[in-house]
């Protein structure tokens, strides 16, 4: 009697089994023509996606980490993720047919430079592996029945920042991070941040020796030779931990410079005061 359940239920194991691999068969066999399909259409790279209106780009980041900031060299880097969407019904497929069981499908790195994506840059970047070659690690796009394509990249790209130092060692540094289409103008793209949390940072993370501090996001529009550019701009403050300077350099270190470059601080604060 026990063997026999036993038995029972290993067929039902196996059943059950074979059917969920007959399943991922078959949906893996609909991606692979999914992606042909699209692929096979060469439109799909060929210029803007077709429409009245300027292509809708939202563009969205999670900073992840501050690998240096260089107040020598006036500039910060950043390891982010990077995200766009925008919509482009050439890519668009219907799940009544053939594909009712899939959501999305994801391109391979070789696969998304066969399909039409917007030209973005950082107009104050210094460097950027924004350049660097696709590949599964640091590249992922999607694309919804609908056309809708998710595209992100782990990026670390260095950007200027213009530094004043006159209240060292109490400043507070104001940067920016400056996202904008290069070649398509206000006629052809329209940039906007995500609605909902455009800039996320990692939770607890903060610069060496500084406090993040006055985070804003704004829109506008850069006029240049070439037309009118639909820009974002992430804003945000870098104020110096005056504590480890203090410490480290003035008490440790050379206490008289220290006392005099105070002194004429607090000379200072009390004039601007007075007038």
């Amino acid at each position: 009697m026990a063997d026999n359940r036993t038995s029972f239920l290993a067929a039902v194991r196996f059943i059950l089994l074979s059917s969920c691999v007959c399943q991922f068969v078959s949906s893996s066999e609909q991606e692979i023509k999914l992606i042909k399909n699209i692929l096979s259409n060469e439109d799909n790279k060929l210029g803007l996606p077709p429409g009245e209106k300027p292509v809708s780009i939202t563009v969205d980041i999670h900073i992840t980490g501050f690998p240096h900031i260089s107040e020598l060299n006036m500039e910060f880097a950043i390891a982010h993720d990077f995200r766009m969407t925008w919509k482009d019904e050439r890519l668009a497929f219907d799940t009544d047919t053939d594909f009712q069981n899939i959501t999305s499908v994801r391109l391979l790195p070789v696969q998304i430079e066969r399909i039409w994506k917007p030209d973005i840059f950082f107009p104050n970047e210094r460097g950027s592996s924004m350049s660097s070659p696709l590949t599964d690690s640091n590249s992922l796009l999607k694309i919804k029945p609908d056309g809708s394509v998710v595209f992100s990249r782990r990026l670390e790209t260095v950007f200027k920042c213009e530094m004043m130092f006159h209240d060292y060692p109490f400043d507070v540094q104001n940067c920016s991070i400056i996202i904008s289409s290069y070649g398509y103008d206000t006629k052809s793209v329209d940039i906007r941040w995500k609605k909902f949390i455009p800039v996320q940072v990692h939770h607890n993370l903060s610069p060496m020796d500084f406090n993040l501090t006055a985070v804003k996001t704004g829109t506008y529009e850069q006029e240049s030779m070439n037309g009118q550019f639909s820009r974002v701009k992430f804003s945000f403050g870098l104020r110096r931990h005056s504590s480890f300077y203090i410490i480290q350099v003035c008490v440790l270190k050379n206490p008289l410079s220290c006392f005099c470059s105070l002194a004429a601080f607090v000379v200072q604060c009390l004039t601007e005061r007075q007038f």
